[in-house]
């Protein structure tokens, strides 16, 4: 995002209202949104946390269209 540091992950359903540039996170995407952000979000944050320090972790990110 131009002129912005430190975008976040974070919950959310609506990329107008929930986010000014971060990223939402959900397992289902359509006109309207997000779906079922907060459960990815839990099982993410999850899985991230348990990730050995000493890996990688690379973050791909897209838009469907």
């Amino acid at each position: 995002v131009p002129g912005r540091e430190g975008i976040l992950i974070h919950t959310g359903n609506d990329p107008i209202k929930d986010s000014e540039g971060c990223i939402l996170v959900g397992y289902d995407a359509n006109d309207k949104g997000v779906a079922r952000s907060r459960i990815c979000f839990n099982e993410l944050f999850a899985w991230l946390s348990e990730a050995n320090k000493s890996q990688v972790i690379a973050v791909e990110i897209r838009e469907d269209k």
